[in-house]
């Protein structure tokens, strides 16, 4: 059974469209299968997959390319048209994704800054050097 029962608003048409989640999770249940069903074709771990459904991305490793691969493995299994998954991803995942991203970036830079080393450290690998 479904977790998501809600459909969200979209601001520009007025339409209702499923979310991500509630759309795996209504095409899961339309072909009869479980979701630990899909963990064991995937090999994806059930609370990743749980997670999806829920519209829950925050539950998923940061690394983005992980969360892709998750929701087409996903749709692979359930024969679902990739494109259109994608398409939900972008729009469901988008925002959260994107934080992410800047954060990661933002840890990469402090990272990659130039570390010079003590004054005594560079005076004793001199020091090495003339010696061998």
């Amino acid at each position: 059974m479904c977790l998501i029962v809600s459909l969200v608003m979209s601001q520009e048409t007025g339409t209702m469209e499923e979310t991500l989640g509630q759309y795996l999770c209504q095409m899961r249940t339309q072909k009869g299968v479980s979701l630990e069903d899909i963990a064991k074709a995937t090999r994806i771990d059930p609370r990743y997959l749980q997670a999806v459904e829920q519209n829950d991305f925050s539950q998923l490793p940061r690394a983005e390319i992980f969360a892709k691969a998750y929701v087409k493995a996903y749709a692979r299994c359930l024969s679902l048209e990739e494109a259109e998954v994608m398409r939900r991803f972008a729009e469901s995942a988008g925002t959260f994704h994107a934080e992410s991203t800047e954060a990661i970036c933002e840890v990469a830079r402090k990272n990659t800054q130039k570390v010079y080393p003590e004054p005594w450290l560079t005076r004793l690998c001199s020091s090495f050097k003339t010696l061998f």
